[in-house]
């Protein structure tokens, strides 16, 4: 009998001994989840980060507009042709000076060795003839004396791009000429000085 209950005791406390450990090991797990949801032990707390919503404002502020486009500008007179700019000159010298038979044509001499221009021309010999022309570059002008209307020369006016030209020597001889030849293109203006108050003027392009 003694030996029998020395072996239900080992059994029992074998048995409790089993039931102890069982129970640590379930506290042991249920303290380990509670660790896990315990956010003051740092276990448990979502690493990933909260989604925040961006307060900065990636819009650029508005500002102002650039203006790309250019500012009206002018009309650009280059696409004339040279010819245009010296008949205007030409144009406008004979015109403000209320020049003796100019009709507002400038006669075409191109292909010309030699032009003659009657100094001493029209009704009362107050007029060159033609008082307005065009020559190409390598042309001479002869201004010929006609005797009429006194005493005449013939002097570089305005705005002429040339400038040793004529003869200031007054002349009233029927048949006096001065002759010049020019190589350079431009405008030529001139007056009589004796006349200029009766518009005696005159012009030339060389082209």
């Amino acid at each position: 009998m003694r030996e029998l209950s020395r072996r239900h005791f080992v059994t029992i406390g074998a048995l409790a001994t089993a039931t102890g450990l069982a129970g640590c090991t379930e506290d042991d797990e249920i303290d380990d989840e509670e660790l896990e949801d315990d956010p003051e032990n740092g276990v448990g707390v979502d690493d990933e980060p909260a989604d925040e919503e961006d307060d900065v404002d990636d819009e650029p502020d508005d500002e102002e507009e650039v203006d790309d486009e250019p500012d009206d500008e002018e009309e650009d007179d280059t696409d004339e042709e040279p010819g245009d700019d010296a008949e205007e000159r030409v144009d406008s010298y004979l015109t403000e000076n209320d020049a003796q038979q100019y009709d507002g044509t400038i006669e075409d001499h191109t292909d010309e060795d030699e032009v003659v221009i009657a100094n001493g021309a029209g009704d009362e010999g107050f007029a060159f003839d033609p008082v307005a022309l065009r020559i190409d570059t390598g042309t001479t002008i002869v201004w010929e004396w006609t005797g009429e209307g006194g005493s005449h020369n013939v002097v570089p006016d305005g705005d002429t791009d040339f400038d040793d030209f004529g003869d200031d020597e007054i002349v009233d001889e029927e048949g006096h000429t001065v002759e010049d030849t020019f190589d350079e293109e431009g405008v030529g203006l001139y007056v009589c000085e004796p006349h200029a108050g009766v518009g005696m003027y005159g012009a030339f392009i060389v082209e």
